[in-house]
């Protein structure tokens, strides 16, 4: 066994939510690195997990669910625990807030119990969501600014970094959250919108459908797969036990995001007034301060029209597995 703080190979990793979009994604390249790679995802029907994300992946599957999960030996011999188990959608915490309390709150509870039972000696790396934050009182958001939610979503995700935060004073388990932006890429569930609008908006481009933007002038962070999981391996190497925004740093309004598809292909484009369930959770613009993870060694390093590209190519390749 070896410490997650010294970023050494042969490790083992447990990812929980592991068959979705960013768990498969990290998986993948942490089984490229040689390390030991135990997958937890329950496959819910509606999240992010895909049977063909896990192909040809070197990893441990089990089929469990973290809210009821009780395996403490599997847990304590990890070196690294990411904690990706969570319900993503902001409009679907509104209409049912019981389910995401229930997975954002109960799985990631469950999950330090066992750390703490099982006297776990390793890292948890937490990921949030930027929804923690609510409307911005200020631009670039950085760590300090206040937490105030628009939605059930960022609500519950922010207990659960808080659970991860007190049990690191409370119990010594070595925890560290992320809060992560509008992650897009290959791997990423295409059916709906609610998860991810820029993988959304390069579906209705390759199946030549109407892109609807309700007015377009929202700025978003737009991050790359890519970028996020080499983020995320360097958390879980840090030695801090802190707080980190995870993002691009930038701000592009959705309106120049589909010009910079169109660029890569063809789409039409229609302008609609804002559905009221909508204006329930819209924060306005939003992009974030990354200097505080940019200080450890991380700093993104894809361009919103290069990532766009690697995932249309990706998507050509597998549309059958995602449509």
């Amino acid at each position: 066994m070896v410490s997650a703080k010294h970023g050494l190979v042969e490790m083992n990793i447990l990812i929980t939510g592991g068959a979705g979009f960013i768990g498969s994604n990290l998986a993948s390249k942490l089984s490229e690195q040689k390390h030991n790679v135990t997958v937890i995802d329950c496959k819910l029907e509606g999240s992010g997990y895909n049977d063909f994300n896990l192909r040809d992946i070197d990893v441990n599957f089990i089929k469990a669910d973290m809210r009821e999960f009780n395996n403490p030996k599997l847990v304590k011999n990890q070196d690294i625990i990411f904690n990706l188990s969570a319900h993503l959608s902001h409009t679907g915490s509104m209409k049912n807030p019981l389910l995401d309390c229930d997975i954002n709150i109960r799985a990631s509870l469950n999950l330090l119990e066992l750390c703490r039972k099982s006297e776990f000696k390793g890292r948890v790396v937490y990921t949030g969501t930027r929804g923690q934050y609510g409307r911005p009182k200020y631009l670039p958001v950085d760590e300090k600014h206040p937490m105030t939610p628009e939605d059930i979503n960022g609500l519950n995700k922010q207990l659960a970094e808080n659970y991860h935060i007190f049990y690191h004073k409370k119990f010594n388990i070595d925890t560290v959250c992320a809060r992560l932006t509008n992650i897009y890429g290959p791997k990423h569930q295409m059916k709906h919108g609610e998860q991810g609008i820029l993988n959304f908006f390069i579906r209705k481009a390759m199946d030549n459908e109407t892109i609807t933007l309700f007015n377009g002038a929202q700025k978003r962070d737009f991050l790359y797969i890519d970028d996020c999981i080499n983020a995320l391996i360097k958390l879980s190497q840090s030695k801090y036990n802190d707080v980190f925004n995870v993002g691009c740093g930038t701000g592009i309004s959705l309106k120049r995001a589909v010009e910079v598809l169109n660029e890569i292909l063809p789409c039409a484009v229609r302008f609609e007034l804002e559905p009221e369930e909508w204006k329930k959770v819209e924060v306005g613009n939003f992009f974030m301060d990354i200097k505080k993870i940019r200080k450890i060694g991380w700093s993104p390093s894809t361009n919103l029209k290069t990532g766009m590209e690697k995932t249309i190519e990706f998507y050509k390749q597998n549309k059958r597995y995602y449509w």
